[in-house]
């Protein structure tokens, strides 16, 4: 409330040297040759939560920028001889959103979103060859706790062997203790999104994975432990829960294309009479 009270006591002496209104319906607070900057416009603008006197400062930024801005496009408008060139390109650009806006309308409206595990798994199958992985996945479970943590070596036992039971056991312990912890022993993830969480150069991947399954590093301020259970490499066909969400939108968007061929085949028969092309 207080921001808007001085909002508007600022408002107000700007308004009492302007026009009251224009055939807009609504109220300027600066004008410049035809250009107008509305109250409404200002109020919209204002972040929330702002300090009274803050706002203050952010109005007459706004409107400081938006005097320029005019003045600029002014000068400009007077000294840029392509007029009709820009005025083109403004109407291309205003035909690709009524057409990019509708086209969107219709596949909302007409193209089923759903795609059924059925012909996720039919895709999979013909497209096996072809799903080809471009960067390594790993299965397992990643854990960063503060150094002073207590009972660390009782985590060394569960992370490097998470049996059902020493799981159970390390969750309840990281709900306590731990900065970060991910449990992805049932999911593939990629490997690098891991890598880049903890602190240690690895130079080449595939080697590393193949190599370790555990990884412990420390820092001045925390311990990171990584745990994998299962990798598959980079160039290995891809794993069907992995490319499964792919697919759906390859899916998705093969039949959006599809829709999008059949409407303007039917829309062009439709018209062709009342289309003229001279060669």
């Amino acid at each position: 409330m207080y921001k808007k009270y001085c909002l508007l006591i600022f408002l107000l002496s700007i308004f009492s040297c302007t026009k009251k209104g224009d055939d807009t319906g609504k109220t300027p607070v600066a004008e410049y040759k035809g250009q107008f900057l509305y109250k409404e416009d200002l109020e919209s603008v204002v972040p929330q939560g702002i300090s009274g006197s803050d706002s203050l400062d952010y109005v007459n930024s706004y409107i400081k920028n938006w005097v320029e801005e005019a003045l600029l496009y002014e000068k400009a408008r007077n000294n840029i001889e392509k007029n009709d060139e820009i005025n083109n390109l403004v109407e291309q650009y205003r035909r690709s959103l009524i057409v990019y806006q509708y086209q969107q309308q219709l596949l909302t409206n007409k193209v089923k979103t759903s795609v059924s595990d059925d012909e996720v798994m039919a895709y999979y199958k013909e497209h096996f060859a072809q799903l080809i992985l471009e960067e390594s996945l790993i299965k397992g479970l990643f854990l960063k706790l503060p150094v002073e943590a207590p009972k660390i070596n009782q985590v060394r036992e569960w992370y490097c062997n998470p049996t059902p039971k020493n799981l159970k056991l390390l969750e309840k312990y990281t709900l306590q203790n731990a900065v970060d912890y991910d449990y992805f022993v049932d999911k593939w993830v990629v490997f690098d999104d891991v890598k880049d969480r903890i602190p240690y150069e690895i130079k080449n991947n595939d080697s590393f994975i193949q190599n370790n399954d555990k990884l412990e590093v420390k820092d001045s301020s925390f311990i990171y432990f990584l745990y994998i259970d299962d990798y598959l490499l980079k160039g290995q066909k891809s794993p069907y829960e992995y490319a499964l969400a792919s697919i759906r939108e390859t899916l998705l968007n093969q039949r959006k294309m599809d829709f999008m061929k059949e409407f303007m085949k039917k829309l062009y028969e439709k018209e062709a009479d009342n289309v003229i092309i001279t060669k």
